[in-house]
C-alpha cells in the first residue's frame, strides 16, 4: 500500500496559571467598562489580575462568587443584562470555567425572559448562590412585591429553573400584600434543610414588617416554612446576616441592627429547638456597630469585620474593626482597628469587607486598597494583592473574595475530530501551569507510553485511531479535557460490475494506476472505471490531505469474451487437480498461468495438457495464446 507521511502539529498555548491554591474575587464598579470586574490572586493574596471585566451587555455590578464543583465559579449582577430595562433592573446569571477561562452568561434576568420571571438579584459583592448539592447551584431574584424568586441551575443538564417563590403576607401601615426575600445565600446544615435569613416579616408585621425571620427550606419538596420570627421591639437584632456558620449543631450569624444598643449583634440558632438566642450586643464608638459576615476560622473560632473603631483625624467614626467571637466561651474581642493612616496606597487602609478563610490558617479580606491578611495567631494584618489604580481602585464598590481550590486548567478547546491520514505523525501539546500529572487515555483506556503534557504518535494506525482525552491531576482534584477524535481515511473497497471497476468507500479525488506498469491510466480520475484491457489495476485515493493507494486487483470484466476475434477455446476440467486441458479450433502456442494480483507463476508451450499439480490450491487466470490471438479465462486449483 502506497502512503504519504505527513506530520500534523495542533499546539494550544495559555498564559502562566497559577497554583491550585487561589483567592478570586468581585469589584462592583470600576474595570475597563465601569462596571465591575473578576480578579485573581494566588494562595496568600499577592499577585492580583484581573481576567474579567463587565461590559454591562453581559451584566454590570457583581455580587460576590460562588466557587462550586466541577472547577466551576458562579456569580450573579444586580443590573446590565440584554433584559435591563432602566435603573436596576435586569441582571444575569454567569459561569467561569476554571478549566478553560471560559465566561458564560447562563441567564439574562427581566422581562423578556419568559421562564424565570423577575429580575435585579442581589449583587454588589453580596454572598446570593448556594451548592445545594454537586452541581446543583440554588440563587434568588427579585419578583411581585418584590418579594423572592428562588431559581435552580443543574450543570449537568444546563437548565435554570424556578423552584420556589416565597410566600407573601399582609403587613405594614395599611395592612397590604408584602413581598418578602432571603438576605442572600442558603446555608445547607447538617440536618439535611437549607437555612437562610428575610428581609422582612416579623412578629408585628402592622406597622413594623421590616425585621427579618430565620427560614428553612426542604430542598427535596421545597417546602418553606418560617423557624424564627423578629419580635416587635428589635431587642434580638434585626437586618440579619446572609451567611451561616456552624458550631455544635448550632448556626451562628450576625444581625446589623437591633440589640440592646441597637447596633446589632451576635446570634445562635439552633435548628433543632429553633430557638435563638442573642449572644453578644455590638457597643459601638470603639468596640464596633453593624457587623459583617462572620466566618469560622482553622482555631474554631469566628471572626468578623464591623463599623466604628479608634477615631482618626481624616475618620472621626473609625475605620472599622477585626473582631473575634469564640463559640465556646461566648467572649467577644476586637482583634485589630483598620486606619486610614497616612493614606497611602500601600496601606491596608479602612473599611474592610468580605472576609473568608484562606484554607492556610490565616483570613483574607478586602478594603478599597486591596486584599489583606490576618494572621490568628500573630493577631497581624498585612496589605497583600493591591486594586490596579486605573481600574477604579478609588472607590471599590462592595469588593469580595472567594476561596478557589483550583482543579487543574488547559487551554479552550471544543471536541474536536482530525482526520488524520495511515502511517502519519500527530502531535497535540497540551500546556498547564498548574498539574501535577497529565495522563492520555484512548476511548478511556490509560496509555502508558503517553504521558506529560504531549500526546506524540508515530505512524498512526487501526491502533491509535478513536478518542483522545487529557486526564489532569492535582492536589484540588482531576481534569478531564473534550475529546480529540483521530480518524483514519476508510480503507480502499474496490468491487467489480459489470465489466466496471469502483470505489465503494468513498473520497475526494481518484486515479487509476496499471499495476503493470505502474503508470497511471489517462482519463481514468472518478470513482468508477472501465478498463480498455484486462489486467491488474490500483486506485489512488485523495481524503482531505490524506493520499493513499489500494492493493492491485485483477480486473476480469473481459475474460471469457472473444478478444481481437479470437477463436473459442475451451478449458476443463474447471476446478481442476493436476493436468488442465485446452481445446482450440486453431493452434496452441503456449499458456500462462497468473495469480489473481496479475503475478506469472506458471509458463510453458501447451502439449497436451498443463501440470498444475505443484501450485497452491486458489483462484487463477490462465492466458492462452493461439494464433488468432489471447484468451484468457479464470479456473480454480482443487
Amino acid at each position: 500500500m502506497l502512503k504519504i507521511r505527513l506530520c500534523i502539529a495542533f499546539v494550544f498555548t495559555v498564559i502562566r496559571l497559577s497554583a491550585q491554591s487561589e483567592i478570586w474575587g468581585t469589584v462592583s464598579n470600576g474595570g475597563q467598562f465601569g462596571h465591575g470586574y473578576i480578579f485573581k490572586t494566588d494562595s496568600v493574596g499577592n499577585d492580583l489580575t484581573i481576567v474579567h471585566h463587565f461590559d454591562s451587555v453581559n451584566g454590570k455590578n457583581p455580587g460576590a462568587l460562588l466557587a462550586a464543583s466541577g472547577n466551576k465559579l458562579y456569580g450573579l449582577t444586580s443590573a446590565g443584562g440584554l433584559n435591563a430595562q432602566g435603573l436596576f433592573a435586569g441582571g444575569v446569571f454567569y459561569e467561569y470555567d476554571l478549566n478553560t477561562s471560559v465566561f458564560t452568561v447562563l441567564q439574562h434576568f427581566g422581562p423578556n425572559n419568559a421562564d424565570i420571571t423577575g429580575s435585579r438579584p442581589a449583587g454588589d459583592g453580596y454572598r446570593t448562590l448556594t451548592e445545594v448539592s454537586s452541581g446543583l447551584i440554588y440563587g434568588q431574584i427579585r419578583g411581585a412585591y418584590q418579594g423572592g424568586v428562588i431559581f435552580a441551575f443543574n450543570a449537568a443538564t444546563r437548565v435554570t429553573e424556578r423552584v420556589l417563590t416565597l410566600p407573601t403576607y399582609q403587613g405594614g401601615n395599611t395592612n397590604s400584600t408584602l413581598g418578602n426575600r432571603l438576605e442572600g445565600n442558603l446555608y445547607p446544615a447538617p440536618d439535611g434543610f437549607l437555612y437562610g435569613t428575610t428581609y422582612t416579616n416579623s412578629q408585628c408585621p402592622i406597622p413594623n414588617p421590616n425585621l427579618g425571620s430565620v427560614i428553612r427550606i426542604d430542598p427535596l419538596t421545597h417546602d418553606f416554612s418560617i423557624r424564627y420570627l423578629c419580635p416587635c421591639n428589635a431587642s434580638n437584632g434585626f437586618q440579619f446576616d446572609n451567611q451561616f456558620a456552624g458550631y455544635g449543631g448550632r448556626l451562628y450569624s450576625v444581625a446589623k441592627m437591633g440589640g440592646a444598643n441597637n447596633k446589632g449583634v451576635i446570634y445562635s440558632f439552633d435548628p433543632s429547638t429553633s430557638a435563638y438566642v442573642n449572644l453578644y450586643n455590638f457597643q459601638g464608638g470603639m468596640l464596633g456597630q453593624q457587623p459583617s459576615t462572620m466566618v469560622k476560622a482553622a482555631n474554631g473560632k469566628f471572626y468578623g469585620t464591623a463599623d466604628g473603631g479608634t477615631p482618626e483625624p481624616f475618620l472621626a467614626s473609625g475605620g472599622g474593626i477585626l473582631f473575634e467571637f469564640d463559640p465556646v466561651s461566648n467572649q467577644f474581642a476586637k482583634k485589630a482597628d483598620f486606619v486610614y493612616g497616612n493614606g497611602s496606597y500601600q496601606n491596608v487602609g479602612p473599611y474592610p469587607f468580605s472576609l473568608i478563610d484562606g484554607n492556610n490558617g490565616k483570613l483574607y479580606g478586602v478594603t478599597p486598597n486591596g486584599v489583606f491578611e490576618y494572621d490568628p495567631v500573630l493577631n497581624q494584618t498585612l496589605p497583600k494583592g493591591r486594586f490596579p489604580v486605573n481600574m477604579g481602585w478609588y472607590s471599590p464598590g462592595t469588593p469580595s473574595l472567594t476561596a478557589v481550590c483550583r482543579k487543574p486548567a488547559y487551554a479552550s478547546f471544543q471536541d474536536t475530530t482530525v482526520t488524520v491520514c495511515t502511517g502519519t505523525d500527530f502531535t497535540f501539546t497540551l500546556q498547564s501551569g498548574n498539574a501535577t500529572s497529565i495522563v492520555w487515555k484512548l476511548d478511556g483506556n490509560p496509555v502508558p507510553s503517553q504521558t506529560g503534557p504531549t500526546l506524540s504518535l508515530t505512524g498512526i494506525g487501526e491502533n491509535e485511531s478513536g478518542a483522545w482525552t487529557a486526564e489532569l491531576t492535582n492536589a484540588c482534584g482531576t481534569t478531564t479535557t473534550p475529546p480529540i477524535r483521530l480518524n483514519l481515511p476508510p480503507e480502499i473497497q474496490i468491487t467489480e460490475e459489470e465489466r466496471t471497476l469502483k470505489v465503494t468507500s468513498g473520497g475526494d479525488a481518484f486515479r487509476w494506476i496499471n499495476c503493470a506498469t505502474q503508470t497511471p491510466v489517462a482519463g481514468a480520475e472518478d470513482s468508477a472505471f472501465m478498463p480498455e484491457n484486462n489486467g491488474s489495476y490500483a486506485v489512488e485515493v485523495t481524503t482531505g490531505a490524506c493520499v493513499d493507494t489500494s492493493a492491485c486487483v485483477l480486473f476480469s470484466g473481459l475474460w471469457g469474451m472473444a478478444e481481437n476475434a479470437a477463436p473459442p477455446v475451451v478449458l476443463h476440467p474447471n476446478p481442476a487437480h493436476d493436468i488442465l486441458y485446452i481445446t482450440s479450433e486453431t493452434g496452441i502456442y503456449s499458456a500462462t498461468v497468473l495469480n489473481t494480483v496479475g503475478q506469472t507463476v506458471l509458463m510453458r508451450r501447451y502439449e497436451n495438457g498443463i501440470d498444475i499439480s505443484a501450485l497452491p490450491r486458489g483462484l487463477y487466470v490462465i492466458s492462452v495464446q493461439t494464433a488468432r490471438g489471447e484468451w484468457k479465462c479464470k479456473f480454480i486449483k482443487l
